[in-house]
């Protein structure tokens, strides 16, 4: 019987981080369902350009997974989207992106290095210093640089577009 019990609720988490509405069953609460709030996410805003969808599934992403470098800057990015600048919120958000995990590799680092050289004149010494060394080992990582090469087309921010052509990534 507990057997049975336990088939049915690992059927039911699976269809929920699969392929449930995001307004179903919560079998994993009080813990969020990251995997489902991206999924929600990518389902009612497939370009990342609503601020609120992007908030609210970094909170949710954050809330299961707190180390997850992508709902950091996940943050932050909302926090831009919706301010059009970084607040004290996106900067902690960022900051705390780089405490989680240093070096993003290729996973993380294209996109906090494109995300940075946007705003690099409102990220605070510490946090530009951390960017710059990630740089440095991005250089170093034969998928992350081509990656962060990539994800880089130009900065809005004058500073961050010379810095970026100062590391070479233009």
């Amino acid at each position: 019987m507990i057997a049975a019990a336990f088939v049915v609720y690992g059927a039911g988490l699976l269809y929920e981080i699969s392929a449930g509405d995001p307004r179903c069953c919560h079998l994993t609460w009080p813990s969020a369902d990251p995997t489902q709030a991206e999924q929600a996410a990518l389902r009612t805003d497939p370009n990342g350009l609503n601020a609120d969808v992007q908030r609210r599934t970094a909170l949710a992403v954050l809330a299961g997974r707190p180390a997850d470098v992508n709902g950091w800057l996940r943050l932050a990015y909302a926090d831009i989207k919706k301010h059009g600048r970084l607040t004290d919120e996106g900067r902690n958000a960022f900051e705390m992106s780089y405490l989680v995990q240093p070096y993003g590799g290729s996973s993380a680092a294209p996109g906090r290095l494109a995300l940075a050289l946007a705003v690099w004149s409102q990220l605070s010494p510490q946090i530009r210093g951390d960017v710059l060394i990630e740089i440095r080992l991005a250089r170093n990582d034969s998928v992350a640089w081509p990656a962060a090469r990539s994800a880089f087309k130009g900065s809005p921010d004058p500073s961050g577009q010379l810095t970026a052509a100062l590391m070479g990534l233009t």
